[in-house]
């Protein structure tokens, strides 16, 4: 690694992120802002993205006219509500919205039941018939 003698008159003197100073306002707090590229893709990827966490198409349409959510709400702004509610309803059906549910189920065949509720041959390693 070099060291500060070998930098050319006007080169940048940055410093690592970790040894810059302390600021009152932090540096690291998220701050929307807007970019370049197509808004089209931008809008097509978080409403996707969205739906396949399983977010209900209601919550996804508040999102895009709620200004809390920078983003969204800007996108609705530049691109208008009608195309933004096109593209939520041309998306989730075809992705459609995903919805998981965990369901805890205990094996009732004769033997998979171990009576001191520890891992049995039946189930798998690490894992009890008991609900926690």
């Amino acid at each position: 690694m070099s060291d500060s003698s070998d930098k050319k008159d006007g080169e940048d003197e940055r410093q690592h992120p970790g040894k810059q100073p302390w600021e009152p306002e932090d540096p690291m707090s998220l701050k929307g802002a807007a970019g370049d590229g197509d808004p089209m893709i931008m809008l097509r990827c978080v409403v996707e993205e969205y739906a396949r966490m399983g977010m209900a198409v209601s919550d996804i349409e508040r999102m895009f006219a709620t200004p809390f959510f920078r983003a969204a709400h800007d996108l609705t702004a530049r691109l208008g509500p009608e195309v933004v509610q096109q593209e939520i309803n041309a998306i989730v059906k075809r992705c459609g919205v995903h919805r998981f549910k965990t369901v805890h189920a205990t094996n009732t065949s004769p033997g998979c039941n171990s009576s001191d509720g520890t891992a049995s041959p039946c189930s798998p390693a690490g894992h009890t018939d008991r609900e926690a």
